[in-house]
């Protein structure tokens, strides 16, 4: 949160080997900070003053302009001091009240119409110490009583939406380093006992039924505890471009972000134009989120427990409400062009879903469905041919949606969907070949075997129609289905089915052909 110079989007902990002990003086550590926004070609305006045993900074600017005049972004602040403490170390001092203003402009003729971020914090609430070597510095940071408030208003062009964020944080602590080389990089890591953060979203919506717009707010605050972030990147000197990134992975790019928090607690209102028409509340345990962008490609992977939320409002008979006892999912696939098929990776696991008697009383008013807990799983392999380079903005622009792809095969394991005691389980290996899009009307032609599991699928279906949920001649023709497509497995109300797809568009369900 005090990074304003050297860091105000990176934010913290657990960080690569401490440089060795030496000495740095207050321009090491100032050309230190400014090292990634020159990487980034980035235009600085400062005057940096000596009195005694400090570097004054009352002002600095930061203009990046993105390629072919396209747009800008220009960074402003009041002030650093950089303070000798004669031991070898620097104190990074920021004014009372630290002011920060960032404007994405999309062109460089009409500043009027930009995107606008301020960020102000209570500086002396943070103790700053820099240390290290020339070239490579390392920030350390104590946080008492940090007040931080944030807005981002956008152009009235895209709706002038007016988004206010207030966080406060007791106490934490963090380093934050820069090691200039080949490549500049950047490691962050904070530890935060407990954060609370207040949130604002205004914006002028249309109404359904075609009268005056409406004015809508949602408020937002939440409690987490045990908040933890790390945060780094290495950046290209001087070749980067936000218009193509795809470059810049092959050039060294690359970024990665971790946060885990202990519990955390949000409740949202949401009014229009002034009523309070709704409120949502979320709870969860212990998260675990991390993004990673780097020459390999593009990865997420995130671990939820313990999920809780409800949502009242007055369109809505009773509170819905629900549970989840875990929740991981992954996702990672490549970005750059390739010559050869790479890995798409989707995967997800949903355990101990759990409805509340207010969604139970509106689906099954009579009790019938058992209301065990519910679960959803499956791991899901693509292999793909990237034919363009997806962050080169000139390249993905010039072709069409179908020509980003080229999908060659799918490898299913874990499929799992479990509901009202029924079960059903499966995996697929499946290739597609894509010199045939005839036989599937302009889909590259499977081919490969689905097996499939379905254990209580017909109890389901009899507590169905008894319940009167669902009429019998829909029943009937669920069970025609499944007989066609399905055999009696083992065990009592199971059934099995194994698809094959052929050459020639030929698919046949447990040996018998049915295309």
């Amino acid at each position: 949160m005090r990074n304003f110079i050297g860091g105000v989007a990176v934010a913290t902990a657990g960080l690569a080997a401490q440089p060795a002990a030496a000495d740095v003086s207050a321009e090491d550590v100032w050309a230190n900070m400014l090292a990634p926004y020159k990487a980034l070609n980035a235009e600085i305006v400062a005057e940096p003053v000596r009195e005694g045993d400090r570097l004054i900074v009352e002002n600095l600017t930061v203009r990046f302009v993105f390629d072919e005049g396209s747009g800008q972004v220009l960074l402003t602040t009041n002030g650093v001091t950089f303070e000798e403490n004669g031991d070898g170390t620097v104190s990074v001092l920021y004014p009372e009240k630290a002011e920060m203003e960032a404007r994405l402009e999309d062109t460089l003729e009409d500043a009027s119409e930009a995107l606008i971020l301020t960020l102000e914090t209570n500086g002396a609430a943070l103790e700053q110490t820099a240390s290290g070597e020339p070239g490579d510095v390392v920030h350390s940071v104590v946080y008492r009583d940090v007040v931080q408030d944030m807005r981002l208003t956008f152009p009235a062009s895209v709706g002038g939406t007016d988004i206010g964020v207030n966080v406060r944080a007791a106490s934490g602590e963090g380093t934050y380093r820069v090691t200039e080389g080949d490549l500049v990089s950047m490691s962050t890591g904070y530890a935060y006992d407990a954060v609370d953060i207040m949130t604002i979203v205004e914006e002028m919506v249309e109404s359904p039924d075609g009268d005056d717009p409406m004015m809508t707010r949602n408020e937002t605050v939440q409690h987490m505890t045990g908040l933890k972030m790390d945060f780094e990147v290495a950046l290209p000197k001087g070749v980067l471009s936000i218009m193509n990134l795809s470059q810049g992975l092959r050039d060294g790019f690359r970024l990665g972000l971790r946060s885990t928090v202990e519990s955390s607690r949000a409740k949202e209102a949401h009014f229009v134009d002034g009523d309070q028409v709704e409120t949502l509340t979320v709870e969860s345990g212990a998260q675990d989120v991390e993004m990673r962008l780097d020459r390999a490609g593009l990865a997420i992977n995130g671990d939820i427990k313990e999920l809780a939320s409800a949502l009242t409002g007055q369109l809505m008979p009773v509170t819905t409400a629900i549970g989840i006892a875990e929740v991981e999912a992954r996702f990672s696939m490549p970005v750059n062009r390739t010559d050869r098929p790479g890995e798409m990776i989707v995967a997800l696991s949903l355990d101990g879903l759990e409805l509340d008697d207010g969604i139970w009383s509106m689906l099954d008013p009579g009790g019938a469905l058992p209301r065990d807990p519910a679960a959803l799983g499956f791991d899901a392999t693509f292999a793909v041919e990237v034919l363009v380079d997806l962050l080169d903005i000139d390249a993905r622009q010039s072709v069409a949606d179908a020509q980003i792809f080229l999908l060659q095969g799918l490898d299913l394991r874990n499929l799992l969907v479990e509901v009202a005691s029924a079960r059903l389980t499966g995996d697929a290996e499946v290739a597609f070949d894509n010199d045939d899009l005839e036989t599937y009307d302009g889909l590259p032609a499977p081919e490969g075997v689905v097996n499939l599991v379905l254990e209580g699928g017909n109890t389901l279906l009899d507590t169905l129609v008894a319940a009167g949920l669902l009429p019998e001649d829909q029943a009937g023709g669920v069970r025609m289905m499944m007989g066609l497509f399905a055999v009696k497995g083992e065990g009592e109300d199971t059934l099995t089915s194994t698809i094959e797809m052929k050459p020639g568009g030929v698919i046949e369900a447990n040996g018998q052909r049915v295309r």
